[in-house]
């Protein structure tokens, strides 16, 4: 009889043990939404260039480094466009902006991470009254065949902000 209910609870224990391993594909182990990666350089040398700021975003959440050659920064998940703010500190009266448009595709990934946002069709403008901001420039390995921008990855900085 022990022998019977030894089995029974070493199957039983077996079972429970399968049954509850979880799937790999119920783990997202990767970032899903892509974010912009921008790059600073430096416009009289066109060498990189360390700088620190502060920038935010529509929906105004402030990134603030310092002395960093590129920052990453979340697009919107809601909008198809975003404006950037750039202050050279927190308490600086001097804002330049970029106007960023966009358009969102969702693309599923798995069970465990779901959907992620690719931004497509990207495009951005920099402010007519930019004081620190010279200019700006896409990554041109990433500039398709119609000349089209496209986040989808974080392997690259996709956009070159020159001071």
């Amino acid at each position: 009889m022990k022998k019977i209910s030894f089995i029974i609870s070493a199957t039983l224990l077996s079972v429970f043990f399968f049954v509850s391993c979880e799937d790999d594909q119920e783990i997202c182990g990767e970032d899903t939404t892509a974010r912009l990666i921008i790059k600073f350089y430096d416009e009289a040398t066109n060498e990189v260039a360390s700088k620190s700021g502060v920038i935010s975003t529509t929906e105004f959440t402030d990134y603030t480094f310092s002395s960093q050659d590129s920052i990453q920064l979340p697009l919107s998940l809601n909008n198809s466009v975003d404006t950037l703010f750039y202050r050279t500190s927190t308490n600086a009266t001097d804002v330049d902006t970029i106007a960023l448009s966009f358009t969102r595709t969702e693309e599923y990934v798995s069970k465990g991470c779901g959907f992620k946002i690719n931004y497509t069709n990207v495009s951005a403008t920099l402010g007519t009254s930019s004081k620190t901001l010279k200019k700006l420039e896409w990554n041109p390995n990433l500039v398709d065949a119609n000349n089209q921008i496209s986040i989808t990855n974080e392997t690259e900085a996709q956009m070159f902000i020159y001071f």
